[in-house]
């Protein structure tokens, strides 16, 4: 497999490992809002349908199994004129955002985000 795709002479700055956790709470969620979708189904169909509990099983763990890695791969980078922001595992994508085509800043934090800073 290759390399990460780097720059020369670039230093990185990493999100605050705390998000995992974060995510970790909406990966939890999801998954049990999914359970819910599933066992209505069940009910109202009158049948087991057991593959979509697996189903929802299998992309839970696989997230969870990936989740620490991803949030490992985000990165930022002040330079001079433009802000790089690089993030992905298995497509990687590289931002740069020049100081002066900056127009907003929009920044979302719910509780949860809120109390782990």
């Amino acid at each position: 497999m290759a390399d990460r795709l780097e720059l020369p002479d670039a230093t990185w700055q990493r999100v605050s490992p705390r998000l995992i956790v974060s995510e970790y709470v909406g990966a939890v969620v999801s998954t049990a809002v999914a359970c819910g979708v599933v066992t209505i189904l069940t009910l109202l169909v009158f049948g087991p349908l057991v593959w979509l509990f697996v189903a929802v099983g299998i992309v839970a763990i696989i997230t969870v199994v990936l989740m620490p890695r991803r949030v490992r791969s985000i990165g930022y980078q002040l330079r001079d004129d433009d802000l790089l922001f690089r993030r992905g595992i298995l497509f990687q994508r590289f931002v740069a955002v020049p100081y002066g085509r900056m127009q907003l800043v929009d920044i979302n934090r719910g509780p949860l985000s809120r109390m782990l800073t």
